[in-house]
């Protein structure tokens, strides 16, 4: 709605409001159809399904469908029961079952008279809480404020415009759970800056900012004020880079030049415009565009579900102009991001502890100095619901150093995150509860191991990486049996050779016979079990890409790589 856009360089965030918001929780493709899967959301559980009919012919028909996940009876997750033959939730307790559309308690089968259940029940106390669901560009959304009603009152889930776009499709879809806070995962996404160093990956330097490429920020406030975006821009060329390759310029007698897709010398109309837009709360889409245009052939996208305090369900996907008929398999893609994922989420549970640390630390003091004020005259409990509570948390505009040209859009990031934090359902309990900076710092980290866990955080959530973890397994076992074939049959021949008769049975002239035709053939056989080896060998080294892997060892040699891209100078 044009008329509710306003297009401004700074925004209060006054009216800003986390439950008037769609929130992606998983990719529609990964969740299992007819069956019920629990997703979290604002440290909320909620159980979600792909209710899949047959009975419309050759073509089904996909519904998803969400649920508070709680039965009102004893409190026991839905997501542990399933879902009936009609489409509703049945709770795996006593198997009370719902309508998964409305949350009406439908069957209670320990009640004879089901219509007693509704007349007795004038509360509805037996009904369990609906939640508006949809599937949007690919992946489920929940709407966690409300009912069907205010979901459809709600500015609609963000989109990516270039997958709706003829001739682009998505190349690739990423999950993973981290034990990392969303508002760190986010600011962590939007700074290019600490591409060369954590990923040593050039490509980051085309969205970073110097003197002569500043950056441009421009924000929106939409829906009446309830929703914000900001969209940053630059010149998609070197930047510090560029004064890395002057130093060592100095010390080489020929001239080195950065790669041609990072050159500067193009004509300046021809210089793609590095784009980095945010859709709060959840959606970023990076791309390089075209300066007439706005076109692109690629963006990547990024959507951050706000799982809780201290955790967040990260998703991504590439998104391109790819022929059809180029399909590379989900899982290489999945390798791939999860090594370039490793680099840096050890050095974002380090920061974590100091930013929650400082967070719970400024709610504790707003607490302590409103106690006979504000707090006291409305009867504001921070161990209750707070979500009406407005407050600002200079966290960021306190504890961080900005200092870069590119932190133009981390320090307007920073002030929206500062000044909404306290709207974010469940966020000043669980913050409250850290109970302050020291006591923060005093408590362990979890160790690199916990942190960079990819079985637990991506495989067991991803059926396609499962599936190659499964075959992996199977493909080791049959090589192991394969490999032991050629010498149990020498065995069995050896241990059967005074049997072998005219009245022998067909297993021991079988026997007999193979080990016969493998005595003649050592080189093939050593050819077997060289196969059989190699084989096994790299099943066992794909499969291990999908657990625990980027020990210190990886980070060290990552470390060796900077001087490459980077000239140490002091």
């Amino acid at each position: 709605d044009e008329s509710n856009t306003k297009t401004s360089s700074i925004s209060t965030f006054e009216k800003f409001d986390y439950l008037s918001h769609w929130y992606p929780v998983i990719w529609a493709r990964d969740l299992p159809s007819n069956r019920p899967t629990q997703v979290t959301l604002f440290d909320v559980n909620y159980v979600v399904a792909k209710r899949v009919s047959e009975d419309s012919g050759p073509k089904k028909q996909e519904e998803v469908v969400a649920m508070l996940d709680r039965c009102p009876h004893r409190s026991a997750a839905l997501s542990e029961g399933r879902l009936t033959a009609q489409g509703s939730f049945q709770c795996a307790y006593h198997g009370w079952s719902f309508d998964a559309l409305t949350g009406r308690c439908l069957d209670i089968p320990q009640v004879e008279n089901k219509r007693s259940i509704r007349i007795s029940d004038k509360k509805k106390r037996i009904d369990g809480t609906a939640v508006p669901a949809m599937v949007h560009q690919e992946m489920v959304w929940i709407f966690p404020g409300g009912g069907l009603e205010q979901a459809l009152k709600a500015p609609p889930p963000p989109s990516v415009p270039e997958i709706d776009e003829d001739g682009y499709r998505i190349v690739s879809s990423v999950v993973r759970d981290f034990p990392i806070d969303w508002t760190i995962l986010l600011e962590n996404i939007m700074d290019p800056d600490h591409g060369l160093f954590a990923h040593q990956v050039e490509y980051f330097d085309l969205y970073s900012a110097s003197s002569e490429s500043p950056q441009d920020v421009r924000e929106e406030t939409r829906h009446g004020g309830k929703g914000w975006s900001v969209t940053s821009t630059t010149k998609a060329v070197n930047s510090i880079l560029e004064g890395s390759l002057q130093e060592k310029n100095k010390n080489t007698e020929s001239e080195i030049k950065p790669n041609t897709f990072l050159s500067k010398e193009r004509k300046e109309d021809d210089i793609p415009v590095a784009t980095t837009t945010f859709d709060a709360p959840n959606l970023i889409t990076m791309a390089r565009r075209n300066p007439g245009t706005g076109k692109t052939s690629f963006a990547i996208a990024f959507w951050i579900c706000p799982s809780g305090t201290g955790k967040s369900r990260f998703m991504s996907a590439n998104v391109g102009k790819v022929p059809n008929f180029l399909k590379i398999p989900r899982w290489i893609g999945h390798v791939a991001i999860m090594n370039f994922l490793d680099q840096d989420t050890f050095l974002l549970a380090t920061q974590q502890k100091h930013v929650l640390g400082k967070e719970s630390e400024l709610v504790l003091q707003y607490q302590k100095l409103n106690s006979q004020n504000e707090i006291k005259e409305r009867n504001i409990n921070l161990s209750e619901d707070t979500s009406h509570l407005k407050i600002n948390i200079p966290v960021r505009r306190k504890f961080y150093v900005y200092q870069s040209p590119t932190e133009r859009l981390s320090a307007r990031v920073g002030a929206f995150l500062d000044a909404t934090l306290s709207l974010v359902p469940n966020r000043l309990k669980s913050i409250q509860n850290l109970g302050g900076y020291e006591q923060v710092m005093q408590s362990s980290l979890i160790s690199r191991s916990q942190v960079l866990d990819r079985f637990t955080q991506h495989t067991q959530i991803c059926p396609d990486s499962m599936e190659v973890v499964k075959n992996c397994i199977q493909i080791q076992s049959a090589c192991k049996v394969l490999a032991a074939l050629p010498l149990l049959v020498k065995v069995l021949a050896f241990g059967n050779s005074n049997m072998v008769t005219a009245t022998a049975s067909l297993l021991h002239r079988c026997i007999i016979n193979c080990n016969g035709f493998l005595a003649k053939r050592p080189v093939g056989i050593m050819g077997f079990w060289i196969g059989a080896a190699i084989l096994s060998f790299l099943a066992n080294k794909l499969e291990k890409e999908f657990y625990y892997k980027y020990t210190n060892d990886y980070r060290e040699n990552d470390m060796d790589k900077i001087p490459s891209l980077w000239k140490d100078t002091v």
